[in-house]
């Protein structure tokens, strides 16, 4: 979807040209938006690209590092998925 491009690529302009990369992303959050009160887990991103074919987002996912219960922060990049 277009919020999902939002906020997964980066849009530079370099020598007048629009040039897109993808966010660099090294912890990958899975939580659950209908419950707050159930685990969220975080796994390595291993890395992700966009199939353009199909407009979607496919991520490639490592070991699991972490299982909160709360709203705790790991020092490093985060994408959060509700």
């Amino acid at each position: 979807s277009k919020y999902w491009k939002k906020e997964l690529i980066e849009v530079s302009l370099i020598d007048d040209n629009l040039t897109y990369t993808l966010k660099d992303i090294s912890i990958l959050t899975l939580t659950n938006g209908l419950h707050s009160s159930l685990p969220t887990y975080d796994y390595n991103c291993i890395r992700y690209f966009l199939n353009e074919d199909q407009s979607k987002f496919i991520f490639q996912l490592g070991d699991k590092v972490h299982k909160h219960t709360t709203k705790e922060k790991l020092n490093s990049t985060q994408l959060n998925l509700f």
